[in-house]
């Protein structure tokens, strides 16, 4: 099976892969199989077996036995079985109707692959959507779990991408929560890594003047020659929260907002993304001045809400301060 996924990955010819499947015509019901056999058989195998058939969807002549075969059911087809276990072992919840062990990370992964294939084509959203991925990949938003920021990652660029597919799909998720998930995480993950680099400021340095420190309301943007940057891992995490939300928020002219207090807690966030880009970095700097620049667009009356929580301050701030270091190229806001 390793063998088989580094072969396609390799992009062989048509003619190539042609001959190998009419030869070997029972490939992917053998790894269905495989899966269905739970823990009759090793979990390494398994999961070999949930990469070779993520890796026959980069072929668009493969979708149509690949998705039939894990689809076939609806809400009781392997997919959603496996969806929803996997997020139980990972979020420490119990999938409904299963006895067998919890699945490991390696799996969760594979598995998480596989459904990034899957969202990537319309048949394969199809079959996602009769699974039910939204409420199967929405416990997996509310992990906190720091060894699972990039299972998290995964799961909210699946359901970014999957409401991008189907404008039903956003409704459902601000119907099942997702929204205020969402915003939680996000308010989550900037708290943790402004305390992250609170604690940073706050060591000594040599030639640090105390009139640069920030105050924790209009003071401009902290400057610094010597700034850490969130890590990697975070970072590529708070873009798919911020990209699922505004998507989530406004999808194709759907003006629903959230709470009052969702939106606040979304505001607060951008302020201090725009306010610490350094720290953030500048990708995350553009991304949230586009979602400011978005709600504007979607809904101009906000402006003034906007205004009082102090995020277009915030941004002409930091275009003024910053250093030019990219941090705010094509981020400028179309108002």
């Amino acid at each position: 099976m390793l063998a088989f996924y580094v072969w396609f990955q390799s992009q062989p010819g048509h003619d190539e892969t042609a001959a190998f499947f009419q030869k070997e015509g029972e490939i992917v019901s053998e790894l269905v199989a495989l899966l269905q056999a739970e823990s009759a058989v090793p979990e390494d195998l398994r999961t070999l077996a949930l990469r070779a058939l993520a890796v026959q969807l980069l072929d668009r002549t493969r979708h149509t036995p690949v998705i039939s075969a894990i689809s076939s059911g609806g809400q009781t087809s392997l997919l959603s079985m496996l969806m929803h276990k996997a997020v139980g072992s990972v979020t420490g919840g119990q999938a409904a109707g299963t006895s067998q062990g919890q699945y490991s990370m390696q799996f969760v992964e594979a598995l998480l692959s596989l459904l990034g294939a899957l969202v990537a084509c319309s048949s394969g959203c199809a079959a996602l959507s009769d699974a039910g991925v939204v409420p199967a990949l929405l416990p997996l938003v509310r992990d906190t779990d720091p060894d699972h920021v990039n299972l998290v990652s995964a799961g909210v660029r699946i359901l970014e991408a999957f409401m991008d597919f189907n404008a039903a799909a956003a409704t459902v998720f601000r119907d099942l929560g997702g929204l205020q998930a969402m915003i939680h995480r996000l308010e989550t993950e900037v708290g943790h890594n402004t305390e992250q680099m609170s604690t940073d400021e706050a060591t000594p340095a040599p030639s640090a003047a105390a009139s640069d420190q920030p105050s924790t309301s209009a003071a401009a943007p902290h400057v610094s020659t010597d700034t850490k940057l969130v890590p990697y891992a975070r970072r590529v995490l708070l873009k798919s929260l911020l990209r699922a939300v505004a998507l989530a928020s406004y999808h194709h002219g759907n003006g629903m907002r959230g709470t009052e207090d969702d939106q606040s807690k979304l505001f607060a966030c951008l302020k201090i993304v725009i306010e610490r880009g350094q720290e953030f970095g500048g990708a995350l700097f553009a991304l949230a001045a586009s979602v400011m620049s978005d709600l504007i667009h979607h809904d101009p009356l906000c402006f003034g809400t906007l205004e009082k929580a102090g995020l277009p301050e915030a941004y002409l701030k930091a275009v003024q301060v910053f250093p030019l270091l990219n941090l705010h190229s094509g981020s400028l806001p179309t108002l």
